[in-house]
């Protein structure tokens, strides 16, 4: 089945060149370049027709009807003109150029004075957001990588660890929401080092590289605490800490560390629990409110639920974990180690050794990151998984070298 959907999309791409296509995604995000880490140009909406130009990679060159050209990934291409539907950030975006901090803005601003809580700061978070990457730094860092032989490689799909991916991408209240969070998490000290920021968003690329996520963008902080934890928040942004480096020994556990965040963003576990838990915060009535009244900014009502439920977003993502979402992102996490090359026991090392410091060193953890308990389950879980489903010879990279290079900048 697999060959045939190959041979299949081989034949697409063949005959893509000078051809009509249509975007199929609610928001199509057109790009200086063929890569995530490209500045946006526009948002194209659903059914937008366009002019195939050039290709490279999973991402085509393209011009669209009003003369812009720019770069779309393949998953958001069709042959087929699908009935025009215009998201709201298409209809804000569709028209001129936008940048990453815009368009975070727009979000923010879609329900007017949602979000200018005291306990946030979206301009820092905003100011952070920047980072500055090469498709040839990339390049290098793969090649890297990859010097490594690994024969766990594509071994394992998502079927297989029990996973099913989410289609298509959040919707504009949930990255709200995201916002929000961030701008909450962002308040904490940072460690504003462009060495160190880069280095991250280098792994985090590494990882989603060649993987089903190319062409999803996704933003990475570093909290300047000692205490090993991490975040994730609808729309995209993830929050390490500086303790993250001391509990890992090597690139490949550090990779693991992003790979997990990932994971809680690609699963979609913060969205999933906000609608889990409505009879706390109510989503559902309040998503119903919300897109009855998204273009009146006047509407008081809506800013208070939408403030609300940031507020409780917040205090879900900073002090409880659910021990399930967490054994599906570490399932994940190894999937996603081992099909970028790292080694993925890597996963299992980190968790393993975690289980062992919680209960002698608990002061590295936050205090209600998970307990001892379950964080035994996790390490057992993974173990089980990982030795069952990867081969232990050849494994992968771990790269400890360049690691270490950056861990002494920290410390």
């Amino acid at each position: 089945m697999k060959r045939l959907i190959i041979i299949l999309f081989l034949a697409f791409v063949s005959n893509l060149w000078g051809q009509t296509l249509f975007t199929k995604e609610a928001n199509n995000y057109l790009r200086e370049g063929p890569g995530p880490f490209y500045n946006l140009i526009r948002v194209l909406p659903q059914g937008t027709k366009v002019i195939t130009l050039q290709k490279e990679k999973r991402w085509v060159k393209v011009k669209t009807e009003t003369g812009a050209e720019g770069w779309l990934s393949m998953r958001s291409l069709s042959e087929e003109r699908q009935k025009k539907k215009l998201s709201a950030l298409a209809k804000l975006w569709s028209s001129s150029k936008v940048s990453r901090i815009s368009l975070a803005g727009a979000i923010k601003g879609l329900l007017g004075k949602a979000g200018k809580s005291n306990q946030g700061d979206f301009e820092r978070l905003l100011r952070y957001s920047h980072y500055s990457i090469t498709p040839t730094q990339i390049a290098s860092f793969v090649k890297e990588l990859n010097a490594r032989p690994s024969e766990n490689r594509h071994e394992v799909d998502w079927e297989d660890a029990d996973l099913t991916i989410p289609k298509g991408e959040s919707g504009v209240k949930e990255m709200q929401i995201g916002l929000g969070v961030a701008a909450r998490l962002v308040n904490e000290p940072l460690i504003i080092n462009e060495e160190i920021r880069n280095y991250l968003y280098l792994i985090m690329n590494a990882l989603t590289y060649n993987s089903d996520f190319y062409d999803r963008e996704f933003y990475i902080f570093l909290l300047n605490k000692k205490q090993a934890d991490g975040f994730s928040c609808p729309g995209g942004y993830i929050f390490l800490t500086k303790g993250d480096f001391l509990v890992a020994q090597d690139e490949s556990e550090l990779a693991a560390v992003i790979a997990h965040e990932l994971g809680h963003q690609i699963l979609r576990h913060g969205e999933k629990e906000l609608l889990k838990r409505k009879s706390i915060i109510k989503a559902d009535e309040m998503f119903a409110e919300m897109d009855k009244d998204i273009n009146d900014e006047s509407n008081s009502g809506v800013e208070s639920d939408l403030e609300n439920l940031i507020a409780s977003s917040y205090e879900k993502t900073v002090h409880t974990r659910t021990l399930e979402y967490e054994l599906q992102a570490d399932r994940f996490a190894s999937i996603l180690l081992a099909n970028a090359g790292y080694d993925p026991f890597a996963i299992v090392r980190l968790t393993s050794r975690l289980a062992k410091l919680f209960k002698v060193e608990k002061d590295i953890f936050s205090d209600d990151y998970l307990s001892p308990n379950d964080m035994q389950t996790r390490a057992k879980k993974i173990k089980e998984f990982v030795e069952e489903n990867f081969e232990k010879e050849n494994p992968g990279s771990r790269l400890k070298n360049r690691f270490m290079n950056k861990y002494k900048i920290l410390f």
